[in-house]
């Protein structure tokens, strides 16, 4: 019998966290075990402590038990046993590695950590798995000396819930992260719209859609897991993989019902009418699972708790007995779900290969091109501003332990706001549009600007106008670009508002000077800008204060003077602008009425997004030279962004700038340029398709930083 074993079975968890599965399975484990007479003592991670200061005080702590260890089992994930001796008894168990949740989500993982892991899974006398799947996807990254041992991880005791109508019709339970489903969990929410959802999380989670009059986010870190898993009759697992799910594991233990992909590791642990298993990654099939799903109460539903309990019981008692028969203990998922668990990483580590570079390298590039961003995302940056939001924190539960020294009365709901609430625009009359301000720039005092929500690359826009602006006009633009259905970046809940009231003879160097460092890095955050009959200084002002967004001017007045340098586009409804100004113009719409710049707006932005692949384009090639296929596809476009073929030419003769640019143009004889140069400069661009000069467009791209690779032919 296993209780006749005398020794210590350690186990190793370099997580202890209350959001970790690792850290879950191992209080589980050793609770367990400790049912069935084995003795167990948990080495876990400190706080504040790497990695490597873990490794060591493993090694040392271990050194010093006296007792016959009977086996130390770890995660594969960190490599906890790395300083431990082949003499000891490792028993490494496959909780799915940081790297291989890299590699699941297309993310860049440490090859030097991969193979610090496959080390010790070389060198453990014991190998076991909470799945099959947690073995498929793991052959992607490692190399097994044999096949594991299959076992499930164990479940709590089975608890009925004590509430007969939960608060909620759906509970999701984890950290808010790609891996675990997010985008998934988005989905479920926009297309049951009358479901209620509990979002059990961390606190401090920062999520779009917690603001969904549908959706509660609970800190599930603050609560028991019996009344968390009383929150809802229905548990929601949509990770896009997890060896296991203790989450799953936990809610059937509370008597949940539980929906998820049928490759997850918790699909092959039975085979049971609580556990509702969905063909993977196809969403329509989840969602008609929740509509069908009827949970009912059975009064044999804890058979399921005690089925995974005798297996785990069995996998322990396998691991320990002197003949390992390795009997099958999980049910192997069918062909076709094993093909996808393969394929799920073998798709994305050849797609990480093929666009790996050194992240010294990549780091460098971000400081050279964007150092506003490489400063606002490095680690000293980050720290300080969690310990911002920890230090405000701290003040809101000390405010909350004052106003309610006994706790809270039930029928008050304390919220700690995360999100500063933004006031609103101050409008001459009712008919101007009331939406959430995102800047007011005075005539005087500071200017500052909110905090942006993340969106995808390319479509954080920024529409700004002025107070004194016919509001007719501002209404119906912003009307209009709201009505974009198929096109939502342009919604009035995600446009940053915000007004000006300056007047013309302000300096621009007065007006940056005005911004801090703070709200410079905060506005570079914004990729395109709009600007209603703004003036020349807050152009060239909003323009120098950014780093890579474009500045879009909409004239509908005469008398507005433009100046070409500080802006990208012009989008104008009247003939002031003289043809020398338009040919200088890097992107001009001309239109009839201005019923049409909402949709000029719409065009320029489309065509800022970012491009993949950013392709090459022939602008222009005279017949003394072409371009061949080799040129085009040897073209390094982290380096320049397009290619000028040229005549000798000397500058000798040249006085000024301008000169240079001229003599230089007319020996051009063919220019290429990526597709996204083009579309930023379309008008230039299209002026030279049509036989005029490239200086204009050459001088502009110059200006703006844009690299050519100039060849004399």
């Amino acid at each position: 019998m296993i209780s006749n074993i005398k020794g210590i079975y350690i186990f190793l968890d370099p997580f202890d966290r209350a959001d970790s599965g690792v850290s879950s399975y191992t209080s589980l484990a050793a609770a367990r075990m400790q049912r069935l007479g084995i003795s167990t003592k948990t080495i876990k991670l400190n706080k504040n402590e790497t990695i490597v200061d873990f490794r060591n005080r493993v090694a040392t702590d271990i050194n010093n038990i006296r007792e016959t260890i009977l086996c130390i089992e770890a995660p594969e994930s960190l490599a906890s046993t790395a300083n431990l001796p082949d003499s000891l008894p490792l028993h490494i168990r496959l909780h799915c590695s940081r790297s291989l949740g890299a590699a699941i989500q297309g993310l860049p993982y440490s090859e030097h950590d991969v193979a610090i892991e496959q080390t010790e899974l070389c060198r453990a006398k014991y190998l076991s798995a909470p799945s099959w799947a947690a073995y498929f996807t793991s052959l992607c990254l490692f190399k097994f000396p044999h096949t594991p041992l299959f076992y499930p991880n164990p479940s709590p005791e089975f608890q009925y819930q004590n509430i007969k109508k939960p608060k909620y019709d759906l509970l999701f339970v984890g950290r808010l992260q790609f891996l675990k489903g997010l985008h998934y969990l988005e989905h479920l929410i926009e297309h049951l719209p009358n479901l209620s959802f509990a979002v059990a999380c961390p606190p401090n989670s920062n999520w779009k859609f917690s603001n969904k009059k549908n959706v509660t986010v609970v800190d599930g870190t603050s609560l028991s897991k019996h009344e968390i898993y009383n929150l809802a009759n229905i548990v929601i697992v949509p990770s896009i993989f997890e060896t296991s799910s203790m989450v799953a594991i936990e809610a059937l233990a509370h008597d949940c019902q539980v929906i998820t992909w049928k490759h997850l590791g918790v699909s092959e642990y039975i085979n049971d009418s609580r556990l509702i298993k969905v063909n993977s990654n196809i969403l329509d099939d989840f969602l008609h699972s929740i509509k069908t799903c009827n949970p009912q109460k059975k009064p044999t539903t804890g058979i399921v708790t005690e089925v995974i309990n005798k297996n785990f019981d069995r996998g322990i008692s396998q691991v320990l007995s002197p003949v390992n028969l390795k009997a099958v203990l999980l049910n192997r998922p069918d062909e076709t779900t094993e093909l996808y668990l393969r394929n799920l990483i073998r798709e994305q580590t050849f797609f990480m290969k093929t666009k790996k570079k050194s992240s010294f390298s990549a780091k460098t590039r971000k400081l050279i091109l964007n150092p506003v961003a490489f400063f606002r995302d490095s680690k000293e940056a980050k720290y300080v501003r969690r310990k911002i939001h920890e230090r405000k924190q701290r003040k809101y539960l000390k405010l909350q332990t004052e106003l309610f020294p006994q706790g809270a009365p039930n029928d008050i709901e304390i919220r700690y706001v995360t999100k500063i609430e933004q006031s609103e625009p101050e409008t001459l009359n009712s008919n101007a549009p009331a939406l959430a301000l995102y800047a007011e720039i005075q005539k005087e005092g500071r200017i500052t600007f909110a905090t942006l929500p993340s969106m995808p690359a390319g479509c954080s826009t920024a529409f700004f106008y002025s107070i004194g602006e016919e509001s007719q006009l501002v209404s119906s633009i912003l009307d209009a670009l709201d009505s974009f259905d198929d096109f939502k970046y342009l919604n009035k809940t995600k446009l940053n508002i915000g007004t000006f009231d300056i007047t013309a003879d302000e300096t621009t160097l007065s007006i940056i000077n005005r911004i801090d460092v703070k709200n410079k890095t905060t506005f570079s955050e914004i990729d395109t800008v709009v600007l209603v009959n703004a003036p020349v200084n807050l152009c060239q002002a909003l323009r120098a204060i950014g780093t890579n967004h474009r500045i879009v001017l909409i004239k509908s007045t005469e008398e507005l003077v433009i100046d070409n340098q500080s802006i990208d586009a012009l989008i104008s409804t009247t003939d002031s602008q003289s043809m020398d100004a338009l040919a200088t113009t890097r992107r001009h719409i001309k239109l009839e009425s201005e019923e049409h710049i909402p949709t000029a707006v719409r065009r320029i932005i489309q065509e800022g997004f970012p491009k993949k692949p950013d392709m090459l384009l022939s602008l222009f090639m005279n017949s003394d030279c072409g371009f061949t296929k080799e040129e085009f596809n040897q073209l390094n476009t982290n380096s320049y962004q397009g290619i000028i073929k040229t005549k000798p030419y000397s500058p000798t003769n040249s006085k000024t700038m301008t000169d240079i640019y001229k003599g230089f143009s007319e020996s051009v004889i063919a220019i290429a340029l990526i597709e996204s140069v083009y579309m930023r400069y379309r008008s230039l661009c299209e002026a030279v398709e049509n036989g005029a000069s490239p200086e204009n467009l050459i001088n502009s791209c110059l200006t703006d930083g844009i690299l050519f690779d100039v060849q004399e032919v």
